[in-house]
Formats: C-alpha cells, sequence, structure tokens
C-alpha cells in the first residue's frame, strides 16, 4: 500500500524492538497495514518483523536489502536523506523537545510528500503535477481544501454524504491511473539510458532552477538549448521560465526532476 514516494517519518525514544514494534503499530493505525515493507537488515528490523508478523496476525511481504551492500534501496536511503538534511538545516545545533521535533518532521513530510513526481509543465492549461499527496489525499496538503469547507458540511443528508464519497473515490482512482500511466512510464524510459549523463539534461526537460531560497520555492524552467566547451561536454544551459523569460545557468545550478 505505502509506495516508495509516500514518506512518514516517525520519533521513537531508542533503537530497541519494542519501540520499533510500538511505531510500527501506529504507522498500521494510522495509515492502513502495508503489503509490502522494504528495509535494510538491522538487527532491530530482522527481530521486529518476526514478531509483529506473528502478533499483529498480519500477511505483509517483508524485503530486506542485502546485507553489506548500503547502494541498495537507493529511493529508500534518499528519501531518509532528504529528512535528515532538512532536519539539519531547520534545527542545527538547537535543543528541542519531543513536541517541537514531531512536529518538524510532519512538515518535512507534508513538504515531501507534496514534491512532483511527474513533469511540471510551464502551461498552465496542462494538468496539475502528481504529487504523492494525491494518491494519498487526493490534493496536495498544501492546497485549501475546499470541498470539504462548503456550507452545511455538518449537515449532509445519505445523499449528498453517498455523493461525496463516491467523488473521492473516483479522484483517488484517477491519480493512481495517472501514477500508473505518466510516472511509471516515466521510469521506464529513465531506466533504458541510465549511466547515460547527457539523458539527465536536454533540450525540453524540465529542471528546477537552484539559489539561495527553499527548494519548494525554486522556479520551474524548460531548456531550450545546451551551452556546451571546446571539449563538447555541457556546461550550462539556456532556459525559458514559465513567465516565458529566457535566461541562463550553469549546469551545476539546474535540478532535473526525479524523472
Amino acid at each position: 500500500m505505502c509506495l516508495h514516494s509516500c514518506r512518514t517519518p516517525k520519533i521513537v525514544t531508542d533503537i530497541t524492538i519494542e519501540s520499533f514494534k510500538l511505531a510500527f503499530r501506529r504507522f498500521v493505525s494510522r495509515r492502513g497495514i502495508p503489503s509490502t515493507v522494504y528495509s535494510d537488515n538491522a538487527p532491530t528490523f530482522g527481530s521486529a518483523s518476526h514478531d509483529i508478523l506473528k502478533e499483529m496476525n498480519i500477511q505483509i511481504n517483508w524485503i530486506f536489502i542485502p546485507k553489506a551492500a548500503p547502494w541498495y534501496g537507493g529511493w529508500l536511503k534518499r528519501l531518509v536523506g532528504i529528512t535528515k538534511t532538512t532536519l539539519k538545516k531547520v534545527l542545527g545545533k538547537s535543543q528541542v523537545n519531543s513536541d517541537v521535533l514531531r512536529t518538524i518532521l510532519i512538515e518535512i513530510e507534508r513538504v515531501i510528500n507534496d514534491r512532483p513526481i511527474t513533469y511540471v509543465s510551464s502551461d498552465i492549461r496542462d494538468p496539475e503535477p502528481l504529487t504523492p499527496s494525491h494518491l494519498l489525499q487526493g490534493r496536495t496538503l498544501s492546497q485549501e481544501n475546499n470541498s470539504d469547507s462548503e456550507d452545511n458540511n455538518f449537515n449532509l443528508d445519505f445523499t449528498e454524504a453517498n455523493k461525496r464519497f463516491n467523488h473521492k473515490v473516483a479522484l483517488i482512482e484517477h491519480f493512481a491511473k495517472r501514477w500508473r500511466m505518466e510516472y511509471l512510464t516515466g521510469l521506464r524510459e529513465f531506466h533504458r539510458v541510465a549511466g547515460d549523463k547527457s539523458a539527465h539534461v536536454k533540450i525540453g526537460s524540465v529542471v528546477q532552477i537552484m539559489d539561495n531560497s527553499p527548494r519548494m520555492m525554486w522556479k520551474l524552467a524548460v531548456i531550450e538549448d545546451l551551452i556546451t566547451g571546446k571539449d563538447e561536454v555541457v556546461r550550462g544551459v539556456k532556459l525559458r521560465t514559465s513567465n516565458g523569460l529566457i535566461t541562463t545557468r550553469p549546469i551545476v545550478k539546474v535540478v532535473p526532476l526525479e524523472i
């Protein structure tokens, strides 16, 4: 049930088996029982997985990455790394209590789950980019939930309540279909050219322009042309931003989207 795009950080008081088991029970109570769980080979996870499956009487495909192979599960480590990096930038050397830490982690969760996982078009007529939040909530968490804020929300009759429920289900199914058609297809095409550096930056690619603001505020642009050196290596790019402005950036200042 939980995709790699779904990141839900949890706080535990220590790294014991009991602490992890309690954290897992909290996760299941909030998100539901996952069909597959990925983890490394830490002794805590190995021992706790057997207890969880037996005590909770559930069927889960628990996948451990190979031992002595930390480069496996790169997508998992990447999300963990994003969370750790964000925590370091927010907290620095500050000491905070558990309530503050829990709040910051949940806010990080929102930002990670609101990130685009499909191409972001500069044309406002194109569909809104898909995010993990669309698959979980039917909308990005940074958006106002207008459908739930209508008048008489507390006085719905059965017909209207059932209509809204069916609409919500249809919306989630729509986003799931887009995820299969756009995101998974994009990953397949990406892996076909894995190892080719030119595949990451090419004309027509959608990128984020790196600046000093938080990453969620970075502007999106489309690569119009490549700037190469005498050695034919790409050193920079010519970009077209959403407002039609043409600008240039060195290659180290543009970040391709995930696919």
